[in-house]
């Protein structure tokens, strides 16, 4: 497990939020949420179903509108930016469920993360660092999205967000659905891409699995954030392994 690092600890916030809301008509899914990712961390949002994880996410990315409080990115407030100047700023996100374009190839799929980069050069070198990721993609570039099991569909929506440039990456819970075995091999991908700078938020049920990768966790609960704190802390609360761990 990796554990947070002072040179981590000193740094500014790449993302802060402050008394975020966010609500679903008359509903409110998130209350009140503060939460930090320094530029370099990697830091899991663990809860059960319902939680409003995925909530969060979309209203970082643009996706569904704040009812209140902010989102500063980079040191500009970013809450009532559209999404796609959000994802032109450099949060990138890969959804819950993949959501990959079926009918078009692979290759074509993470040629739209790119949509906005005109630097040619620096898109074939990342189409060459993600078929080093995912060697699997390479052998199939030019098969239709739409035939790849789950886990290589995750592979590719985690591919098509690292075309994009990303300064932060958000992963809507990228091990469902999936076999124990693939789920290792996306959080041992998850691992390497963090330990190559990039800063990632994940978003995940799996929370023992989360944990063990993350430097820092928050604990959402029906909207609110109730505890947050190292990774390593929460994995050895007693009331957090109770309630998320199942052990």
């Amino acid at each position: 497990m990796p554990s947070e690092s002072p040179l981590l600890e000193q740094k500014e916030p790449l993302l802060e939020v402050a008394g975020l809301s966010s609500d679903y008509g008359p509903v409110r899914a998130i209350h009140q949420a503060d939460l930090q990712v320094r530029s370099g961390e990697l830091v899991a949002i663990v809860g059960g179903n319902g939680a409003g994880k995925t909530t969060l996410l979309h209203t970082l990315s643009g996706l569904h509108p704040a009812g209140g409080g902010y989102i500063r990115f980079a040191g500009r407030d970013v809450t009532r930016w559209p999404t796609h100047r959000i994802v032109a700023a450099g949060i990138c996100q890969v959804p819950e469920g993949r959501q990959v374009f079926a009918p078009l190839s692979v290759e074509d799929n993470l040629r739209l993360g790119a949509y906005r980069i005109r630097d040619h050069g620096w898109v074939r070198r990342e189409l060459e660092h993600v078929y080093t990721l995912f060697p699997i993609l390479a052998e199939r570039r030019r098969q239709r999205a739409g035939t790849l099991s789950g886990g290589q569909q995750q592979m590719l929506a985690i591919g098509r967000a690292l075309l994009g440039r990303p300064r932060l990456l958000l992963l809507d819970e990228p091990s469902m659905g999936l076999a124990p075995l693939l789920v290792e091999e996306i959080f041992r991908v998850i691992v390497e891409l963090n330990s190559q700078s990039v800063t990632i938020l994940l978003v995940e049920q799996n929370a023992r699995a989360a944990l063990a990768i993350a430097h820092r966790g928050y604990i959402l609960e029906t909207g609110r954030i109730v505890k947050t704190a190292p990774a390593a802390e929460l994995l050895a609360d007693d009331a957090v392994r109770r309630a998320y761990l199942g052990y």
